[in-house]
């Protein structure tokens, strides 16, 4: 009998059960489908449109799935509610419009050297024009226009 069969069976109502049978049989068959690995979602960060700040986040119970003391770490499971996480055989998940997560975490990195200064001034349009370019290579959508972008208001202020 697989999980699926027998999650099914715990649904079925059957005359005759109690009140506490039924929700004896509920909470069996939530408790299975938990086992039924599924693959993490990315969702947009709050306050973020989803190209420019994302997360995965437990197919269930909607919280991010991080491990803070290792990047790149894989759980088994959801910190929180405990579903077992499918991480396909490649290691990836299920990613805003099909992004690879390789490419998720080379975004990030990026983003973590600009903050930390590696790019340059934050706040200089020469560090941002190389930021959008490290970005651009690591495949992030649209940065190619912000390349341009920064490109342009280099010429304009004579600096390229």
């Amino acid at each position: 009998m697989t999980l699926g069969e027998a999650e099914m069976i715990l649904r079925t109502k059957n005359p005759g059960d109690s009140e506490r049978m039924e929700l004896a049989k509920q909470l069996g068959a939530m408790a299975l489908a938990r086992l039924q690995p599924q693959a993490p979602r990315m969702r947009a960060m709050k306050g973020f449109a989803p190209e420019v700040a994302s997360e995965l986040c437990c197919p269930l119970c909607g919280c991010p799935v991080t491990n803070y003391w290792v990047r790149g770490a894989k759980p088994a499971h959801c910190q929180f509610c405990g579903q077992t996480l499918d991480w396909g055989e490649r290691g990836e998940a299920s990613a805003y419009d099909g992004v690879p997560l390789e490419k998720e975490r080379h975004w990030g990195l990026n983003m973590e050297h600009l903050e930390a200064g590696g790019f340059g001034n934050p706040a200089s349009p020469r560090t941002m024009l190389r930021y959008w370019r490290a970005q651009e290579a690591a495949g992030y959508p649209y940065a190619s226009e912000n390349v341009k972008y920064f490109e342009d208001l280099l010429e304009k202020e004579g600096n390229t």
